[in-house]
Parts: C-alpha cells; sequence; structure tokens
C-alpha cells in the first residue's frame, strides 16, 4: 500500500529489490490527499521511516497515526488508509514492503526459537492498533541516518532492510509488549498531534510543560499523561529527538555555523548541545558533518 501511496504522490523516487519478495522504496513526498490503494497484501508488512518531515495516516475509523524522524511506523494488511497528510508540507520517507516469511527465516536464523510466537504477537499488536504501530527508536533511528548518509546510494536498499530485520528480531518490550494504540481516545490522538506540530514550529523557543498547558488549554498533567500514552515517550524526550533531528538535517544541507545551528534549535550555547549530538550520534556536530559531506 505504502509503495503505491509513494508512486501516486511522490518525486525522487529511488526503488531497490535487495531480496526477492522484498522492496524498498526512498521518496520525497509533497502532495497529500487520498491513494486509489488502500490495503497491503497478505502475508506482507509495511515499514515507514521518515527522514525529514513528518506524515500523518489516516484509517478509516477516523484514528491517525504519526510518524515523525526516530519513529518507526509498522503496518499490517489490517490497516485501512483512507488518506495521509504532511503538517510541514514535504516528508522524505523510506519504504520497506517485506514477506511475513523473510521475517520468519530471520527470526529462525537469529537462533529465536519461539519465532513464531513472537511474530503471531506482533501481528497482533498490530491488529488492536487498526494494523499500525508506531515504535519510538531514537537509537536505532541515529545509527540508520548516519550509515545511510555514508554508503553508495546502490546499497542503501540492502542496508534498510538488514537494519528493519534487526529492529523486528530484537522484540523489544515496545514491540511486543501490550500496545497503547486501543486505548487512545481520537481527543487525546488528535491533542498529540498539534502538539507535536507546535514543538516542531517551535523548535528554537525554550518550550516547557507549563507553556504547553498554557498554549493547548488542558492541565500539565492530562497532557503529559496523554502525549506518553499515544507517543510512548515522555514529552521531553520527543522535543530533544526533534531538536537533534533537525541538527543532523541543517549539518547535512546547509552551511551554516554550529554555533548558529545550536541557536536555531533551541539550545543557548554548544557545550550542552555538542554534548547531546554525540550522545545520539557518535560523534561530534562538527564531525558529522566532515562526514556525511565525503
Amino acid at each position: 500500500m505504502l509503495t503505491e501511496l509513494l508512486e501516486q504522490f511522490e518525486s525522487n523516487l529511488e526503488q531497490w529489490n535487495p531480496l526477492p519478495g522484498a522492496a524498498v522504496t526512498r521518496s520525497f513526498l509533497r502532495h497529500e490527499g487520498t491513494p486509489e490503494i488502500r490495503t497491503i497484501e497478505n502475508e506482507t508488512l509495511e515499514a515507514l521511516v521518515c527522514v525529514d518531515g513528518q506524515v500523518e495516516l489516516e484509517l478509516e475509523d477516523g484514528r491517525v497515526s504519526t510518524t515523525s524522524p526516530s519513529e518507526l511506523l509498522l503496518l499490517s494488511d489490517a490497516f485501512r488508509l483512507s488518506g495521509f497528510r504532511l503538517p510541514q508540507g514535504n516528508a522524505t520517507v523510506y519504504v520497506a514492503a517485506l514477506p511475513l516469511s523473510l521475517i520468519r527465516n530471520c527470526f529462525l536464523q537469529g537462533g529465536e526459537a519461539g519465532q513464531e510466537q513472537l511474530l503471531q504477537r506482533m501481528l497482533e499488536q498490530l491488529a488492536l492498533g487498526g494494523g499500525a504501530l508506531t515504535l519510538h527508536a531514537p537509537d536505532w533511528y541515529a545509527s540508520l541516518s548516519v550509515t545511510m548518509n555514508q554508503i553508495s546510494q546502490s546499497r542503501r536498499g540492502t542496508y534498510f532492510m538488514l537494519r528493519l530485520l534487526e529492529r523486528l528480531w530484537l522484540g523489544t518490550d515496545e514491540l511486543y509488549g501490550e500496545t497503547v494504540s486501543s486505548r487512545v481516545s481520537p481527543a487525546q490522538a488528535d491533542l498529540v498531534r498539534r502538539l507535536r506540530i507546535y514543538m516542531q514550529d517551535h523548535l528554537e523557543q525554550r518550550i516547557t510543560i507549563a507553556d504547553l498547558a498554557e498554549e493547548f488549554g488542558m492541565s500539565p498533567t492530562y497532557l503529559k499523561d496523554s502525549f506518553r500514552k499515544v507517543s510512548g515517550q515522555p514529552i521531553h524526550h520527543y522535543l530533544q529527538d526533534c531538536r537533534l533531528t533537525q541538527t543532523a538535517r541543517l549539518l547535512r544541507t546547509t552551511e551554516q555555523s554550529i554555533l548558529s545551528i545550536a541557536f536555531s534549535v533551541g539550545y543557548s550555547g554548544t557545550s550542552r548541545f555538542n554534548a547531546a549530538f554525540k550522545d545520539r550520534y557518535g560523534m561530534s556536530p562538527r564531525e558529522y558533518r566532515q562526514n556525511t559531506l565525503k
């Protein structure tokens, strides 16, 4: 489904077929709407990662699955897409379509004795979320994005698929535990969607829970609980993820000084900025810029 969506609304499409039955697509989305294809082929799992921007996929029952950088969106054939939006006007995404048989073999080769049970639990959790499950994966995403910018274009499809299989095989509590999607109300989902957009549009400002509560007319407790329930992480973690992802993008695509970039994403100096960036990407902002421009 997502591959067909990209073909209808994309530009600058790149595609790879690293293994029989598996496909990886990179696309720059700049249009939104309702795709003609609304279902996923049976026995197939799709995954979407935003490199830049944000994508909102709307289910037929009105729920919305929002994916931003540092998150991994999984979709099964239970997902029914009625439309999608681009809150920031465009987005660069990677999409993979993997046969479930390939995932089973990966689990089996990895020595996972209960691989069939793990896969079945994953599909059950996806079904509870209407066929969609968003995983918060900042460390996985950070290492993925660094390497994807360093390797040749011809190898990116295979690398993305291998890292996706790795993420699924690891079987974190987030993936195989009880999903929160079935317990999220439409009001909470909409609140978190608006919170995300607001924070991404105001990265240069100092943002506190009290500021957000006042801006949205909510109690701080309800706001924090709703965000954690929908996103699986605290607000301040998400905000830092956004700031560091924006930093990496600016380092790759502009010649702005590192100090200027630090100010533009809400840091008052380079000390904490450099420490946070190195903790996420394993290198300083200067080293990251040098490596990605090779």
